[in-house]
């Protein structure tokens, strides 16, 4: 993969380009799911303000910002996915270590997802199939596109629950997360669903997400929010008078056809109520 700096056009986050590289090493997110920020991670991170007690991810999918950063004191994963939430306790709390280790060509990994799996280590393997091993993270299909062996994390697990000991995992709507644990010294990373552009749409499960809504709660809360969030005249419009910075995500050489996402350019935001630029929108 390309290295970050040849990813991103625009000088919106030219401040940030020195957190690419170096660093210690960091855990990759264990499920997957589509619209990871896996690459933005980096800078995602130093825009985080200081002296934050307690961390928030009221959209947590694939947590590829928690997985990279620093712990907080109190840090909470929240998501509407039952399914998601539940692999997620499943990672923290199983002993299991037997896990399968031959899972490496496609007709196994087909066979062993359509097989109901028995037992934690087998679950645990079947939640990284349906994650990470279908066309475009789609775990509602059936098909398996992807022939990377669920192994390849497993044998991690004490790196991945010795990260998850202390997070609180939650699984509630957004609003009554934020409204308990809003404080002066919370900080929100929301990364919600997108408003859905042409076929995108069609790939998450969700219905319309209501984005105003959504602006009106981050609005109120005494603490500090930073979004992740496609760039457009409507978006720019309901977070106007916040702090922002515009960046377009070059195409992944590997992302292909008019439905991919990662497949052409894609114009976004970083909004913030905290100076994370000199910039308003």
């Amino acid at each position: 993969m390309n290295d970050l700096r040849d990813n991103l056009y625009g000088a919106g986050l030219s401040q940030l380009a020195d957190s690419v590289g170096g660093g210690k090493p960091s855990l990759r997110p264990f499920f997957c799911r589509i619209g990871s920020k896996r690459d933005l991670a980096d800078k995602i991170i130093r825009l985080i303000p200081k002296g934050m007690k307690t961390y928030v991810e009221p959209f947590i999918g694939g947590g590829a910002v928690l997985w990279k950063k620093e712990p907080h004191p109190v840090e909470v994963i929240n998501d509407l996915d039952k399914s998601l939430v539940r692999d997620y306790k499943l990672l923290k709390s199983t002993k299991a270590r037997d896990f399968p280790q031959d899972l490496d060509t496609l007709p196994e990994i087909q066979k062993f997802y359509d097989t109901s799996p028995r037992g934690e280590a087998n679950q645990l393997a079947h939640a990284i199939v349906n994650r990470c091993n279908k066309w475009m993270g789609k775990e509602f299909s059936d098909k398996i596109y992807n022939d990377s062996n669920p192994y390849n994390k497993l044998k991690k697990i004490e790196a991945y629950q010795e990260r998850l000991k202390d997070v609180r995992i939650v699984n509630n709507s957004y609003e009554k997360v934020i409204h308990k644990y809003d404080a002066d010294d919370t900080f929100f990373y929301c990364d919600p669903p997108y408003e859905p552009k042409g076929t995108q749409g069609k790939i998450y499960k969700h219905g319309e997400f209501d984005q105003s809504k959504l602006r009106n709660e981050l609005a109120a809360i005494d603490g500090k929010f930073l979004l992740s969030i496609n760039d457009s005249r409507n978006i720019r419009e309901l977070y106007k008078g916040f702090y922002y910075i515009a960046f377009t995500l070059a195409p992944k050489s590997h992302s292909t056809g008019p439905g991919s996402i990662g497949g052409h350019p894609r114009k976004e935001l970083f909004i913030a109520n905290y100076p994370i630029s000199k910039r308003k929108l």
